[in-house]
């Protein structure tokens, strides 16, 4: 019979922060290292959804956020606001949509993006919407991290 794991061993073999990941088909959560912990498809077309039997984009952005903050409860000391990592999530998703993903699906090459100084603008953009550095990380890596995975998954698209 297999024992359940304690907190501190799933703290030590998979080491916080947990960060979201937007993925094509969803969300994945993975812990500091960048080992992927889980992922969690999604679909806004209802008769997809229906038959694939999935949860909305939305609700798998959820569930993933949730995930992602299991760390933080397993501590004695819970840190952050959840409602403020959310935030800084939404808006790295619709800032790098309107800043990489749509440049790239209009023909700009991968070559010409450098993620240090998109995450420099991005966190520019945030302080100007009220949003801190620590509303966009821990659980969802830094800015830079987080440009360069939407980079990464862009390979290969149109305009590429």
């Amino acid at each position: 019979m297999s024992e359940t794991p304690s907190k501190v061993s799933i703290r030590k073999k998979f080491p916080p922060p947990w960060r979201v990941v937007r993925t094509p088909g969803g969300y994945r959560v993975a812990d500091s290292f960048g080992f992927n912990l889980v992922y969690i498809a999604g679909e806004d077309e209802a008769v997809r959804r229906g038959i694939l039997n999935l949860p909305t984009r939305g609700e798998a952005k959820a569930l993933a956020i949730a995930i992602a903050q299991l760390p933080e409860l397993m501590t004695d000391k819970p840190k952050g606001n959840p409602r403020m990592s959310t935030e800084g999530l939404e808006f790295m998703e619709k800032w790098i949509e309107k800043n990489v993903t749509y440049k790239v699906r209009s023909g700009e090459p991968l070559s010409s993006f450098d993620p240090v100084r998109l995450a420099e603008r991005a966190i520019m953009d945030a302080g100007q919407r009220g949003l801190r550095l620590d509303d966009l990380e821990p659980e969802f890596g830094t800015p830079e991290t987080i440009i360069r995975e939407a980079l990464e998954s862009s390979e290969g698209t149109p305009g590429d």
